[in-house]
């Protein structure tokens, strides 16, 4: 296994995180970086965009936050890619904080997180 950092890169005023895995299989392993937008996003904000990359093509995902519902279920594109728009149960506006989203494919009979993904909310 390996673990890698999640970092944030800032271009022009503008922080765009991008995500890494947290885990990855073999050498024939498809690897996944997730970009959220807007990142920092404004208290009250109710749509976040997830953009992921590098993904098995036809792979079914499930994207979610930890203990907030809902989580979506997408498919990848035939490059690997898929484009989310997450909104919180209800359109429930997101509050000031730090949210970590998770990535995770299915693996061994279990969901198993394979990146994540911080959104700060100001």
């Amino acid at each position: 296994m390996r673990l890698m950092k999640l970092f944030t890169v800032t271009l022009l005023g503008i922080a765009v995180c991008t995500s890494q895995p947290v885990w990855a299989g073999g050498r024939n392993s498809y690897i996944g970086t997730v970009t959220l937008s807007p990142n920092p996003a404004p208290s009250g904000t109710t749509l976040i965009v997830i953009s992921g990359s590098g993904f098995k093509p036809g792979e079914g995902l499930n994207v979610g936050l930890p203990g907030i519902v809902p989580s979506y279920n997408v498919v990848t594109d035939a490059s690997g890619a898929f484009t989310l728009n997450y909104t919180m149960a209800g359109a429930a506006p997101f509050t000031g904080g730090d949210y970590t989203f998770q990535i995770q494919r299915w693996s061994r009979k279990r969901w198993a997180t394979i990146v994540t993904a911080n959104l700060h909310v100001y």
